[in-house]
């Protein structure tokens, strides 16, 4: 190989990017735009969760209110309100997925263009954001599906007793 390679430049992405950014809040500042690109992006990161909140406390007493409230409750009443709380759980998911997935097209689209815009690129990236969304939530199942089909195993051997894991740790440890 005759000459030299190609410079490797590390910090001219960052300031190109420092000066995207600058151009498109602040050159000219429109609160309005701010307001749109930030309910945007708050779209297109809705249910995908981050942050954290870790407050210790002794809440025995409270899981102890909680466990005689619910023993009151007769069972077929607590198992069919346990099943409408999964569905409406499962419900909201899926509809955040669906509104996460249309939304980063939304976002994306705000940035590219300069502009603060919801109802265009809504409409704009319809079939791509619904498409992203069914593969996601394909993705999703299979990988959840897949979850399931090796932990069953593991599973079935918790189930069988708590006494057949101290009796037989060799067929455990593949397992885990």
């Amino acid at each position: 190989m005759n000459g030299t390679g190609p410079e490797i430049q590390i910090f001219k992405p960052f300031g190109e990017a420092f000066e995207l950014m600058k151009k498109i809040l602040f050159q000219p500042f429109d609160l309005k735009k701010w307001f749109i690109i930030g309910l945007a992006a708050w779209l297109a990161n809705l249910g995908g969760g981050g942050g954290g909140f870790n407050y210790r406390y002794d809440r025995g007493e409270d899981f102890q209110k909680l466990n005689e409230t619910i023993s009151r409750i007769p069972h077929p009443v607590l198992i069919t309100g346990i099943c409408a709380l999964i569905a409406v759980v499962l419900l909201l998911v899926v509809l955040f997925a669906w509104l996460r997935a249309r939304s980063r097209f939304m976002f994306i689209d705000c940035i590219v263009k300069n502009r603060g815009a919801i109802a265009e690129p809504w409409r704009e990236f319809r079939t791509e954001g619904n498409s992203y969304f069914l593969f996601s939530l394909t993705a999703a199942v299979c990988l959840v599906l897949f979850a399931a089909l090796v932990s069953a195993p593991l599973v079935y051997v918790a189930i069988r007793g708590r006494f057949y894991l101290s009796l037989h740790r060799d067929r455990l440890e593949p397992y885990v």
